[in-house]
This record gives structure tokens, sequence and C-alpha cells, in this order.
């Protein structure tokens, strides 16, 4: 296949190879080369798995050379790297594109849509943007008035973000679960009590889908979220613990102040050497000079960091000394000031999406920095009154012992879990009782000590047999969507099915190829335009999943082939999330690891030659991860993937990738003051990622006069793709227009923010889900009927059918 590429192929391979090939230590790379070229030509049909693995295998052998040339080479030669994967699965992508055009093709013919003629040059998108409840109502009702006019069926790709893909993600699974409801929502008066009116019934019967009652209350929530956090502090707290033990009882008390002073006293040092080599005129080369700033700054941060530890003995011997009984003040002060100060600053976070900086990045930074100093102060105070000593010895022994026993159990229980879990609970109960009851009657333990020591095994328990994506609030999150937007008690259609749905199992049907957008957190890479963006684009979808960066595999392996529709949207949704766009801030995202205020996910990395096991039991590993945002990126074994909407939040994105002739976008993004930001964002995105230039005039869109009414709620744009071809976009906007039905205007007139209220709230009732959903089908039948019009006849024109009488 591509055999008429080689030469192109070669030349490519040349400008990747050509700069680092006299770089000292590289070696002979002809060998190399050579392979890499014939990975391209190795059999007429191509095999997507077997491309990929023989893509990685070369680009690691690259990265393994980079590791031996001198410091100042290797940075090339990682972007040699990078080049190269880039190159590879340029080509897999171009595969994947077939796949989607052969799937396509396949549900054309399902409709009898046949002349519609080649998917690769006038595919029809529509995006569904993000804005959770409220996006995913807005859109039902436009679904609604594009199923009733005969759109519907002609849309070839749906990308849907976030709350977009609660709404796509439940018409997608109705029309697999259920192919022959015509309109699975119902789009006119007669189908108020059919199948249609019942769903729909469903659907507004859980717009308050957090605690949509029979026995899921406001309480179900609450005690979901203190679970998590209690498992996460049950399986820290002892280490954050026994870390702090270890510092103090390993070394005199005072000699972490003077090693802070005397690290302090080297960077004074290193900064005279700098100046003086200036004063000296002596010539240092760039990478010298970045080496020493490098040096410095982390030197400078050791002594910091050291100093701050070395502080608290010597201050609660003052305190114990001079202010007796004041210990548990002074460290609750210092916890209540840090507290006020990350408080303080982070409502300042809340009105921007880009990283805090300055003044709330130094408050957010002290908060933490005193809370935890507060923390320590008063588990010092514990360990000092203690006085822990040789007959703690025995204990210590036997309970790290055992955690480390029931941590290798954790990790070989993949066969029987049920019988590690087992033998895990005896070996910590047996622990439990050999610290506290049978091993020191004459020198009994503190209550101190046999806390510490219960807890560790107990750490041990929890993190050897918890797994990191059912713990956080993921699941319950994922679980009451699923819920929500999948009724399968409307049509009759066991739970278990609508549970373990699965993406492999989305073959070619009557509804669209699905795209669900995804962000991989890129917030550690190597790649500056990855690590500055925060992530990248990660598609979940019926034949690939992956990204630019991260690589795709076949959906029908990725993850083992688990990945399920009901997972997939949520974490398309999971909008709060540590080390985002909006809490790039490493105080917050610790904060918010700390506390387990997560839904996004954890899964195996494409870039994986043979594919990684689903994650189980490494909690350790990622939640340090996570608070403090280490190891995030491409190289890693396990990615860590969230809202779509922190990359990209129309859904737009891979639609234009994908150079889509016709596309309607629906923008239900919370925007009262109508600058048009995710808009924005994808016109930079498009221009800088793709050479698509997107024009188009929202002028019409803004409201004006008092009752803050629109001209219309949707424009027309264009998109001039980098290969000179052409796309017509539509792109609606939640807006109040005319002639609209009072309810409407009566909900409006009770809830000013409407339509474009906080995305907070995700408790909608009766008026508010149809105040939305009556918006979306008003506009949707509006959009629909000026089909006659030129400029929009062209993407109208591919309806199937007449509009159905109402």
């Amino acid at each position: 296949m591509f055999e008429n590429m080689r030469d192109s192929i070669s030349s490519e391979m040349e400008k990747i190879f050509q700069p680092i090939e006299k770089v000292e230590g590289i070696g002979d790379l002809t060998p190399l080369k050579s392979e890499c070229v014939e990975s391209f030509f190795k059999s007429e049909t191509f095999d997507p798995e077997s491309f990929r693995k023989d893509a990685l295998l070369r680009v690691h052998e690259l990265k393994k050379r980079a590791r031996r040339v001198p410091i100042e080479s290797r940075e090339l030669v990682e972007k040699a790297a990078e080049e190269l994967h880039d190159l590879f699965f340029g080509k897999m992508y171009r595969h994947i594109l077939e796949k989607e055009y052969e799937w396509i093709d396949k549900k054309r013919e399902l409709l009898s849509d046949t002349e519609r003629g080649d998917p690769s040059k006038d595919a029809f998108g529509l995006a569904l943007s993000g804005g959770g409840i409220r996006s995913a109502t807005f859109n039902l009702g436009l679904l609604q008035a594009m199923q009733r006019y005969g759109v519907l069926p002609a849309v070839d790709y749906l990308s849907t973000v976030s709350g977009g893909g609660y709404i796509g993600s439940s018409l997608t699974w109705l029309r697999y679960v259920k192919p022959e409801i015509e309109s699975p929502y119902g789009t006119k008066r007669k189908d108020h009590a059919g199948t249609g009116g019942k769903v729909l019934a469903w659907l507004r019967d859980h717009g308050n889908y957090l605690t949509p009652g029979n026995g899921l209350s406001t309480w179900s929530l609450i005690g979901a979220f203190l679970g998590s956090v209690l498992v996460n502090i049950a399986i820290l707290l002892p280490i954050f613990m026994f870390l702090t033990a270890i510092v103090y009882l390993s070394a005199p008390a005072n000699i972490f102040l003077w090693a802070g002073i005397g690290s302090i006293l080297i960077y004074l040092l290193c900064i005279a050497k700098v100046v003086l080599q200036r004063g000296w005129r002596q010539k240092v080369s760039y990478f010298a000079q970045r080496k020493d700033r490098e040096r410095t700054g982390n030197i400078l941060m050791t002594g910091t960091l050291l100093l701050a530890i070395g502080s608290i003995p010597p201050l609660h011997d003052y305190i114990h000394t001079h202010l007796s009984g004041w210990i548990g003040e002074v460290s609750l002060s210092s916890v209540a000031a840090g507290l006020a100060s990350f408080l303080g600053a982070y409502r300042h976070t809340k009105t921007k999406k880009s990283a805090p900086s300055g003044t709330v990045s130094l408050l957010l930074s002290a908060g933490v920095a005193l809370m935890l100093y507060g923390v320590i102060v008063w588990i010092y105070h514990l360990i000092y009154i203690s006085e822990p000593g040789s007959e703690a010895v025995m204990p210590a022994l036997i309970s790290f012992t055992a955690a480390a026993l029931i941590l290798l159990l954790g990790a070989n229980a993949k066969k029987s879990p049920k019988i590690a879990l087992a033998f895990a609970v005896a070996v910590f109960a047996v622990s439990i009782f050999a610290c506290c009851i049978g091993v020191s009657n004459t020198s009994p333990l503190t209550g101190f000590e046999k806390f510490f020591l219960a807890s560790v095994p107990l750490s041990a328990l929890f993190a050897g047999f918890t797994k990191i994506n059912y713990v956080s609030m993921h699941r319950y999150y994922r679980n009451r969507l699923m819920e929500a937007f999948f009724p399968w008690s409307v049509v009759d259609v066991p739970v278990a099915k609508a549970d373990s749905f699965l993406l492999k199992d989305m073959k070619p049907a009557k509804t669209p190829y699905h795209i669900i957008n995804t962000n991989v957190n890129m917030v550690g890479s190597g790649r500056t335009k990855e690590r500055e963006r925060g992530g990248d684009n990660f598609i979940l979808s019926p034949c690939f999943c992956g990204s630019d960066v991260t690589g795709y595999r076949s959906t029908d392996i990725f993850a083992s082939g688990g990945m399920n529709l009901a997972t997939a949207f949520s974490i398309s949704g999971a909008a709060v999330d540590p080390n985002t766009y909006a809490t790039r801030s490493k105080p917050i995202s610790f904060v918010m690891s700390l506390l387990n205020a997560r839904l996004g996910y954890w899964i195996e990395n494409p870039r994986e030659i043979e594919g990684a096991e689903r994650i189980g039991w490494s909690y350790y590993y990622y939640i340090f991860k996570e608070l403090f945002g280490k190891g995030l990126n491409e190289n890693e074994k396990y990615i860590h993937l969230a809202d779509g909407g922190h990359f990209e939040n129309l859904g737009l994105y891979e639609l234009i990738r994908r150079k889509c002739r016709y596309i309607v976008v629906s923008d239900a993004g919370k925007d009262p003051v109508f600058t048009f930001g995710d808009l924005a964002h994808i016109i930079e995105l498009a221009r800088v990622d793709f050479g698509a230039e997107i024009e188009i005039d929202t002028r019409p869109l803004r409201p004006y006069g008092e009752n803050r009414i629109s001209e219309t709620a949707f424009v027309q744009g264009q998109i001039k793709y980098e290969d000179g071809t052409v796309g017509d976009m539509i792109y609606i906007k939640t807006t109040v227009i005319k002639d609209l039905p009072e309810d409407i205007y009566s909900y409006r007139r009770t809830n000013p923010s409407f339509p474009d209220q906080t995305t907070a709230d995700q408790f909608f009732d009766e008026s508010q889900f149809e105040a939305y959903r009556e918006l979306g089908y008003q506009i949707g039948k509006r959009l629909c009927r000026v089909s006659a019009e030129k400029g929009f006849r062209a993407i109208f024109d591919l309806s199937l059918t007449k509009p159905t009488k109402c």
C-alpha cells in the first residue's frame, strides 16, 4: 500500500535524519532510516496494529540513541524522534479516515442515500458543544427539529463535547438498541403518547440527574463525595505521617535548619560565580549558562524547603516552653490562614481561562504551604509527646511487613482478586492484633503509635485493592449520566445492556459516526505546544481511539476493547479535574487531588507497543502524579483523560481535521456577554494546526435593546481548508429571538440569566428543562425552514425526507 509514495517517504525521512546524522554518539543511522522507510511498504494489506507497533519500535530506538548523545544535542535528537512519530502516525491517520469513510458509505447504503457521492468530499458534520445539562437540553430540542425536517439522517459525523455528548450519546445508544424507532425523542404532537414522548418524559424527569430521587438524594451525592475524600485520606495520611516521622526521627532536630542555611549560602556563591564570570568577560556557552540557571534554581528551592522543615523543631520547642498548651492553636491558625489565602485567591481564578499568575499564584502557593506547615507542626507535636522508643521497633517491622505483603497480593491479584483480598484482610487483621495487643505488654504503645502502626497496613489495603477510576467521583457521575440519558426501561432494554454497551459494537447503522472528544492531560509534556495548551484532543470513536500526540489504536483493541459508551461520554464531560486549563495552578491541583475531587479517567496510552492492561492496583503511583502534576505526558504507560472542553469546547476540531464539506455547530456554552470565546479559540486552533481559515460574522447574533433580543440565532460561515477546498458552516448560538412561545419569555423574566445560566447548575427542574429544550427546538425549526434561502440551501439539500406535518 502507498508504494507510489516511496520517494516521498524517503525524502521526508531524509529531512528528519539529516540534521542529526553528525551528532556525536548517535551511531550509524542508515539501517534505522532504511527500516523506517520499509515499515511503510511491508505488505499490500495495511494492518494498523502491526504498523503501529513497528512504528513505535523505530521511534523508541531513536529515543534510546538520544540518551547516548551529549546534553547539548539531546533536544535535537528527541525532536527528530517526535517528528518521526508524527510522520508514521500521519500515514495511520489516512488509514483511519479510509475506515471512517467506509463506515459512512455503509450507513448511507442502509438509508438508501447512495446519490451523495464520496464522503471524503461531501461529508456533513454536526457538532454539539459542551455546557453540561444546559447544552444537552438545548441540543435535544435542536435534534428534534432536525429529525422532523429530515436533516438529521443526512448527518455523517456527530462530534460531541461534554454536555453535548450527553444527548449525542443518548441518540447514538437509542439508534443502536432500537433502530426501528424513527424519532427517538418525538417530533410532533401525536408522538406525545408514543415511545418518543415517553423517552422525552424520561429525560425531562432526569434533568436533576445528580440527585434523581428513588433513593438517590442530595445526601447520596454528599455521601459519595465524602466517601471518595475519606478513601484518599486513609491512603495518603499514613504515608504523609510516615515521611514526617522519618524526617524528624532520622536526624538531629537542627540539622535541616543548618542544611537549609548552607543551601542558601551555596546559592549565593553560585550567583557570585555567574557575576564574576561576566566581570572576567569569560565566554560561557549557552548550554552552560542554562545549566547554571537550572542548578541555582534547584538549590534555592531545596534551601527554602530545608529551612521550612528545620524551623519546625525550634518553633515547637519555643511554644512548648513559653506558651505551654498553645501548640494546637498555633497549628490551627496556620491552617486557617492558609485556607483563607487559598480560597481568597481561588475566587479570582474562576473568572479566567488561563493558569493563575502573579499575586494570585503567590497567594495560592502560600495558602497550601501554610496549611501543610500547620499540619506538620501538629504531627511533630504528636511525635514529640509520644517519645517513640525501642519498644516500637518490633510493631513497626510487623506493620511495614504486613503493608508490603498486602501490596504484593494486590499487584498479583489479576486471576483471583477475591482470594487475594481475603488473604490481604487476614494479614491486616493479624498485623493490627500483633501491633496493638500482642507485642508489648510490658511497654504499652501510645495512642499515636497504635494509630500510626495500624494505619500503614490499612493504607496498603486500600491502595492495593482500590481501582483509582472507581473511588473518585467519576463512577458516581458516570452512573447518574447513564441512568439519565439511556432510558432503558422505556425502550424495554435490560439495564446491563445500557451499562455495558461498547464502542467497538457500534458498527455501521442508520446513525452518524460518533466522535466523542476528550482532553488528554499533557501538562508535563516535552512538546511545548501540548504543554502550553495543557493537553491534546483525544477521540473515542467506533473505529479508533487516540490523538495526534499519543497516536491511535483500533477501538476493538484499545483498553482491551472494553471502553463503553457510558464511560466515554462521561469522560468527555469530566469538567472537574486537577491539572486542566482551569486548574493548572499546582496548589489548586494539589488540593483537588488530595480531596479526590476529580471526574477524569486513567487509561492506557496508545503509544504502548503491546498495549497496557486496564489500570488496576497502582493507586500510590497515579495519585502522586495527580498531586504534583508530574508524569502527565505522552510517554507514560497510562494517560489521564478529562473534559474535551478543556481543549476545544465546540466539537469543531475533528470535523475541520476531516475537511467536512458541510458543518452545523451548536454553541450552548455559557457566554452571557457574547464574547464568542469558544468560537475564537477554534478559529485559532484551525489556523495553527490545520492551516484552515474560518470566516464568519457574529454581529447578527448579539442581543440588543432592553429585552436583549437577537436578530437571529444562527449565521453562516465558511471554512477555507489548506488544500483549497471550502466548507460551509452554520453556527448556532443559544440566544433569545422574536416570536418564541410565551413560556420561554416568562421563564426568562423570572430567570434573567437564561439562556446562559451557570454550568455549575446541573439540577434542572421541569420548567428549566422545557425552556432550554423548546428554545433549541424553535431555533432548529427556523434553521431548517430557511433551507430554501440562498447560502443555506447547499447544506439542507442533503435532507432525505420532507418536513413532517405537525
